[in-house]
């Protein structure tokens, strides 16, 4: 059977089960009060009684759909669903006598139809009214918590936009600030440097809504911006990149690297005269990916102050994977420092 005929059949056998479950317990109460209830007879009661609430549920949805309960019209909403509640319930009545007359006519069991209706009327008539309000309160609920998810989701995906859209002046800043100050040096490399800041742009534009792309992509913007980088600093910047191929279709937040990468640039290349080196490793552990950036530089001071791009790539893990997205500094033992960045290891839909 399909999923999609499993997933139909289900709520028949969960109102199956309840049968089940009352049937045990009129059994049992009979016996204990010295009723003469059997196992048989108590089935015949239950089971058709519960059953028939499968069939029945689903019209109930639609009557609570039609007619939500609303603080607007409250008692005239509430005064129409009583009514539809004694009507269900008396046409479920109905209709579980006439099943149940049927059930004992075919096992050779004598009764009457209208005295099996006046036994089961006291009885069953207003625990059907309790169950059509359980139902319209269960779904009532139910959109509630489905209401609050979305606007969750929606709340999140604005504060992750409006993180994101903090990287995007910060960076340009920068850019434009050393652009700025090679026009008095060397027009040729800040012309350079323009035309591979509208290369990054534009590649940054094809994809402007979106939180996450896959690790090759984001590598493709932060080589664009360390081209701009190895034109400031020419031949003091060394640039090495160590990727599992296996990571390259991996989801990472869209432009995570470009700040971290920067501060390395920032902290271990420009604050020091020799050649600056970054490395830059990222590779699958279990159910992680966890990306390295390393520096030689003079390491971390023992009073580590984040900055805007630090403390927005911080704040944007912890919106998108809560404690399975973690960003870590150390100093290393040879000298310089090192950025740990881990995220929950998840491919791109296109490449399954």
């Amino acid at each position: 059977m399909s999923r999609t005929g499993l997933r139909k059949l289900l709520p028949f056998c969960l109102w199956l089960l309840v049968g089940l479950v009352f049937a045990s317990q009129l059994h049992l109460f009979a016996s204990r009060t010295g009723g003469h209830m059997g196992w048989r007879d108590a089935f015949l009661w239950e089971v058709p009684r519960w059953g028939l609430w499968a069939l029945f549920a689903p019209l109930v949805i639609g009557i609570a759909h039609k007619y939500p309960l609303r603080r607007r019209n409250a008692g005239r909403i509430v005064a129409l669903h009583v009514l539809c509640g004694s009507i269900v319930s008396l046409i479920h009545l109905v209709l579980f006598v006439l099943i149940f007359h049927g059930l004992r006519l075919s096992i050779a069991e004598r009764g009457s139809l209208s005295d099996t209706l006046q036994f089961a009327f006291p009885l069953d008539f207003h625990v059907g009214v309790a169950v059509y309000f359980l139902i319209i309160l269960l779904k009532q609920y139910g959109e509630s918590e489905q209401r609050v998810a979305r606007l969750q989701a929606e709340l999140t995906q604005a504060q992750l936009q409006a993180l994101k859209m903090q990287l995007h002046p910060h960076f340009l800043f920068n850019t434009l600030n050393s652009i700025s100050s090679y026009l008095r040096i060397d027009v040729e490399i800040a012309d350079e440097m323009i035309g591979r800041l509208g290369d990054f742009l534009r590649l940054t534009l094809q994809n402007p809504g979106k939180q996450e792309i896959v690790l090759e992509k984001e590598l493709e913007f932060l080589k664009l911006y360390l081209g701009i980088e190895q034109l400031r600093f020419q031949d003091r910047l060394r640039l090495e990149f160590e990727i599992d191929p296996d990571a390259l279709s991996v989801l990472v937040p869209n432009l995570i690297l470009q700040p971290l990468v920067e501060n390395a640039v920032r902290h271990g290349v420009a604050a020091q005269p020799g050649v600056g080196e970054i490395r830059i490793t990222a590779n699958r552990v279990e159910s992680e990916l966890r990306i390295q950036i390393q520096d030689n530089g003079a390491g971390f001071s023992q009073q580590i102050t984040e900055g805007i791009g630090i403390s927005t790539t911080r704040d944007r893990l912890r919106q998108m994977y809560g404690a399975e997205g973690r960003l870590t500094f150390a100093n290393q033992s040879g000298g310089g420092a090192v950025v740990n960045l881990t995220i929950p290891f998840h491919v791109s839909e296109k490449t399954n």
